[in-house]
């Protein structure tokens, strides 16, 4: 039985606990350039704070641990720290999950690090590693806010994953890095919540949309550049791989929705896509799905023209070790691609390392979209 674990991490206080002493010590160790390293530690240096109550005030007292939050570098400077902890648990000698013939133990980013192993009892020694090589640099996993996903066969038992000897939450979606993910594969819970953010971020801009006074075609402009980048984070990876039939449907839905916001349409007044788009200037086409299957395919070429040993494009083409389960084998990446450029695989993979061609071929894939989508509706 094929199991594979995925244990998504949390800190507890994560920024607040970086000592400065060890993380100077983890870029000199990494091989930081002297003057950098004394550069950052001055920016750190002589920090002082004091508590204040009613009326009266504390002592100061010196600052010692910590990145400042908000700040463009405390998420560099926590990926080193975590990096050398990851190197004092060595969790690389242990079994993690093989992509072509590569072992991976962990994914990291800033304080959001998912741990993965194909078998159990690696994976408990991969967690209590970290967890103990956390301890010694100031950091604690939090035991209630770590959560574990187990994506295995249906009917099968779960096992417990533990730290502290505290039993870890089973998860069946997990939003990691700004994205649902499933034990399936599915998109179409992050769709969901895409959608539902997009929305709300459309309602707190009423205002705007109500004002009259604002032209219709700045409202366009203004939903195009602070809407739809809500809606389509990260769409160009997930959206087509185990996608259900109304997905399309619903993103389109969405779409009109916005449209029908800005022209303020009520559902009670009866009224047609098609007018709402003509009031508009709009043409027919439903232009979001058509900018998400651009970024697919914009970042499937910048994936390919990557070295062969880059995990990005390793896990792009698929290459996975272990065997299919029974059933319909889920579509990957490059295979749900083969239908919006009608190119195959080879082809794709192929012509992708032509920077200049691909992209002209992503814009010319999105015309023939485009003209095909506006023949259907006529």
């Amino acid at each position: 039985m094929y199991i594979t674990f995925i244990v998504y991490t949390d800190y507890s206080k994560a920024f607040d606990s970086v000592k400065h002493n060890h993380l100077f010590k983890a870029m000199d160790l990494m091989g930081f350039p002297k003057h950098l390293i004394k550069l950052i530690a001055w920016l750190y240096s002589g920090q002082r704070a004091t508590l204040r109550w009613d009326d009266k005030k504390c002592e100061f007292f010196n600052i010692t641990k910590g990145v400042r939050q908000g700040c463009i570098l405390s998420p560099h400077l926590f990926n080193i720290y975590t990096e050398q902890i990851m190197r004092e648990a060595d969790i690389d000698q242990l079994m993690g999950v093989n992509i072509n013939r590569r072992n991976l133990t962990n994914l990291q980013y800033a304080d959001d690090t998912a741990l993965m192993s194909d078998n159990i009892t690696s994976m408990r020694r991969i967690l209590h590693r970290v967890d103990e090589s956390g301890k010694k640099a100031g950091l604690k996993l939090n035991a209630k806010k770590t959560k574990v996903m187990q994506l295995k066969p249906e009917n099968s038992s779960l096992y417990d994953v533990k730290i502290d000897q505290t039993v870890l939450e089973n998860v069946e979606d997990f939003k990691y890095l700004g994205s649902v993910k499933t034990i399936d594969g599915s998109c179409s819970k992050d769709i969901k919540m895409r959608i539902g953010m997009a929305k709300k971020k459309m309602i707190e801009l009423n205002n705007v949309w109500k004002d009259h006074n604002i032209p219709i075609e700045l409202k366009l402009k203004l939903l195009k550049c602070l809407i739809w980048p809500v809606m389509m984070y990260g769409t160009g990876v997930r959206h087509g791989l185990r996608k259900k039939k109304n997905d399309d449907k619903r993103i389109e839905a969405a779409e009109m929705w916005f449209y029908r916001r800005i022209l303020r349409v009520k559902w009670t007044d009866k009224r047609t896509n098609e007018s709402v788009l003509k009031e508009l200037k709009v043409k027919t086409e439903r232009t979001l799905i058509n900018l998400i299957n651009a970024r697919k395919l914009k970042y499937v070429g910048h994936a390919l023209r990557n070295h062969r040993t880059s995990l990005m494009k390793t896990v792009c083409e698929g290459r996975l070790d272990g065997r299919r389960r029974k059933g319909r084998p889920p579509m990957s990446l490059l295979t749900n691609l083969t239908t919006a450029c009608g190119l195959s695989l080879h082809q794709i993979v192929q012509k992708s390392q032509d920077r200049a061609g691909w992209q002209q071929r992503v814009r010319s894939s999105i015309a023939t979209a485009n003209t095909a989508s506006g023949a259907a509706d006529r």
